[in-house]
């Protein structure tokens, strides 16, 4: 993480702000001292300090003087002769180091890491099964492809190669990001690095859009438009089976695009998914009241289905799996005519129920969110309070939860149907 924030102040200066030198200085001396700090990090990690030092050096800036000098051809060299042991992440981080300092072992490793590229169809990728910045078990192929664009892109900016690791990444994306914002702030240096050794400007374009056939809307680009924070979204109704999309572009700009299809799933009931490595269940329970002493506490209750409006529910997650899971999001979507409540401590229960240091939790219009770092023990319960407020018959879509940074594996509940009778509040 301080190689990280370094890399973004030299960025930040690079382009035009102010950024004071002497932060940047003491940044690169920490990084320093965590290398030899941490003589054993995986050598992916140590490509990575060596990267962030090597662009420092690159624009004038070394760290700040203080204890023993660093070596930095040795530190390459320990790095180079474990080049077989770098994942293609690792390799391309090394090779961007070796640029930046103009180190010619940069040929070498860029023939290599060209050549381990998979390819399928017009895709190309390089698989990585783990995080070697995370030190983490999740898949970081997007991330360690589109580092590959960006360590390649200036050596070979016209290859083929390079246009079907791109499209790859661009088909990674969904809902305008990828899987983590890690992943996505990788994937953006990546594909602004092609597009830079492209000489790609900011020209004029038109775009005209056909369905089936049909022409939907011509979009018309600005040069400016090339730093538009947002896309443009073009929708049009699809027919059953095949559809066919057509863009016919004029003017001398580069479009990107993607296309996707938005269906409602009819299907009931809907099932549970997930299994032994990763399951979540959702129970629903009345809160009654009891009169203990000179006090009310209320007691847990199954819940039958019905309510008031006024009625306040316990709700309780439990998600169970492998324990070595990191990173976990559990969401849970609540019923129409309800909302969650903040404070907890307004109803006190008979049986008080715990809540974990490890976890935090968001409370939102439509959902309540719980941020998980692990699985101690292969189980964890979490519980709010949810407040029925207007009459109706309403359904809680199924509760899920995945790890953040494995988005391929999800777990779900059942739906919840909750039927609210016409009444005051109570």
């Amino acid at each position: 993480m301080t190689a990280y924030a370094v890399y973004g102040l030299l960025e930040t200066r690079q382009n035009g702000y102010r950024v004071d030198e002497w932060r940047i200085r003491r940044g690169l001396g920490a990084i320093v001292q965590l290398y030899r700090e941490y003589p054993r990090a995986v050598p992916a990690l140590k490509a990575y300090l060596l990267y962030v030092l090597a662009r420092a050096s690159a624009a004038g800036l070394e760290p700040a003087p203080g204890g023993e000098p660093f070596d930095r051809a040795a530190a390459l060299n320990e790095v180079w002769s474990a080049r077989d042991r770098l994942t293609p992440y690792g390799r391309a981080l090394l090779l961007l180091a070796f640029d930046a300092l103009k180190d010619g072992r940069g040929d070498e490793l860029a023939r290599t890491l060209a050549g381990e590229a998979e390819r399928r169809g017009d895709l190309a990728w390089w698989t990585v099964d783990h995080d070697p910045l995370l030190d983490d078990w999740s898949d970081t192929s997007v991330e360690a492809t589109a580092m590959a664009v960006q360590a390649l892109a200036p050596r070979m900016p016209s290859d083929p190669l390079l246009e079907q690791a791109v499209r790859y990444v661009l088909a990674r994306r969904q809902a305008g990001a990828w899987m983590s914002t890690k992943a996505t702030a990788m994937a953006v240096y990546g594909l602004t690095a092609y597009m830079t050794a492209r000489g790609e400007r900011a020209s004029p374009v038109s775009v005209e859009v056909a369905v089936n056939g049909t022409p939907v809307q011509t979009v018309v680009f600005a040069a400016a438009d090339i730093t538009a924070p947002d896309p443009v979204v073009v929708t049009a109704p699809a027919q059953e089976g095949e559809n066919t999309v057509t863009l016919t572009v004029t003017g001398e700009g580069t479009v990107y695009w993607s296309a996707s299809a938005r269906y409602f799933e009819t299907r009931t009931p809907i099932a549970r998914t997930g299994g032994r490595e990763l399951a979540i269940a959702r129970e629903y329970f009345s809160l009654a009241p009891q009169h203990v002493r000179d006090r009310i506490v209320y007691r847990q209750v199954p819940f039958d289905g019905a309510a008031m409006p006024g009625d306040v529910l316990l709700v309780r997650l439990t998600v169970a799996g492998a324990s070595d899971w990191r990173y976990l999001l559990i969401e849970d979507p609540l019923p129409a005519g309800s909302e969650a409540m903040a404070d907890d401590s307004l109803y006190e229960l008979e049986r008080p129920l715990a809540r974990s240091w490890r976890n935090r939790r968001e409370l939102r219009d439509d959902r309540v969110v719980f941020f998980q770092d692990g699985l101690p023990g292969g189980r964890v319960e979490f519980w709010y309070l949810l407040k029925i407020t207007s009459p109706g018959v309403f359904t809680a879509l199924p509760a899920r939860v995945t790890p953040m940074y494995v988005p391929d594996v999800m777990a779900s509940t059942t739906p919840e149907m909750v039927t609210v009778a016409n009444g005051g509040e109570q």
